[in-house]
């Protein structure tokens, strides 16, 4: 979550539950809490291999979503809003598989207290999200090798570059 959203997620979150951000000096009000509010930029993926369950802040806003493969393949239960037009066919495509949960910000607090209490759901999210994001990854392969090759042909179906020769990929 970008540190611009955090107020908007703290200001909703009031009276649930102690938040505690990352930007708050140690003993401040804002140090002690439940829950762990990452309101800093490059740290998610610390944060991931930590967490219970990982929420996609910038889709709950106005910001067309985030990509959602980090968490999921680092192990971490993902949570993810509305606004995802940036990232709409990875999204659809996991959450068919059963890799992640849709939510808005109505429900979110029900959603991360569902996911809380049920490890078993959270091991199944991650085993499918994972699963999932495995098996697009042969055919990024696939696609990533035939653009490369393509791009290395100039108009008229030569080889483009010294000497017309072609590198393959990996």
């Amino acid at each position: 979550m970008c540190p611009a959203q955090a107020g908007a997620v703290r200001g909703g979150g009031a009276g649930r539950c102690r938040i505690a951000r990352r930007t708050a000096p140690s003993g401040s009000a804002g140090s002690g809490g439940s829950r762990f509010l990452l309101d800093t930029l490059g740290e998610l993926r610390q944060a991931y291999s930590l967490a219970d369950v990982a929420v996609v802040g910038r889709s709950f806003f106005d910001q067309h979503g985030s990509d959602p493969i980090e968490p999921i393949a680092l192990g971490c239960p993902t949570i993810i809003g509305p606004a995802v037009s940036d990232f709409a066919e990875i999204v659809r495509v996991l959450e068919e598989a059963s890799g992640l949960v849709r939510a808005d910000r109505d429900d979110l607090g029900g959603v991360i207290a569902g996911l809380l209490g049920d490890a078993a759901r959270r091991g199944d999210l991650v085993a499918n999200g994972r699963e999932c994001i495995r098996g697009l990854q042969g055919g990024q392969r696939e696609a990533s090798g035939i653009a490369d090759v393509a791009g290395c042909f100039g108009r008229g179906g030569r080889a483009a570059g010294a000497g017309g020769v072609v590198a393959r990929p990996g």
